[in-house]
């Protein structure tokens, strides 16, 4: 025989699912929470991090790629967050490194020249449009056009 907890959730569950026109509207956004929060338990942190990136970015840049699909060799426009940064010496010179990931995939963006950027900082979003390409490995845009996001 069910517990009495279980045979509750059952019957309201089954309720929700079965009256959503006739249920009041408080009720449906208890069905909702309850959806939302089962679905958070049983979801592990990537696909939970990929939820939170794509709908973040899906109506800044409506037109962008994801980066696991991005093109290489032509112009793309790809928005995604950063989440760190380093400078490192190129060539002789400086080039300031930031890995964007925009929860389909990561991309290394290297500014030749350039130690840091104000305002580009881990967790701020931007829009990038450039070409991308292939490099060691990893997909990597250079001295690409950059949007910063709030």
């Amino acid at each position: 025989m069910a517990s009495p907890h279980n045979r509750a959730a059952t019957i309201s569950l089954r309720v929700l699912t079965s009256a959503e026109a006739t249920a009041p509207p408080a009720l449906l956004s208890v069905a909702v929470g309850l959806k939302r929060l089962v679905r958070e338990w049983s979801a592990s942190l990537d696909d939970l991090e990929h939820d939170r990136l794509s709908s973040r970015f899906k109506a800044v840049a409506p037109d962008r790629v994801d980066l696991c699909d991005c093109p290489l060799r032509c112009k793309v426009r790809v928005a995604g967050e950063i989440i760190s940064l380093r400078t490192v010496p190129r060539s002789g010179s400086p080039s300031l490194e930031a890995t964007v990931d925009d929860g389909t995939g990561k991309a290394l963006v290297v500014f030749t020249g350039r130690r840091a950027i104000r305002g580009l900082d881990p967790g701020r979003g931007v829009v990038l449009e450039g070409v991308a390409r292939r490099e060691r490995d990893k997909l990597t845009l250079v001295n690409p056009a950059y949007t910063l996001l709030p």
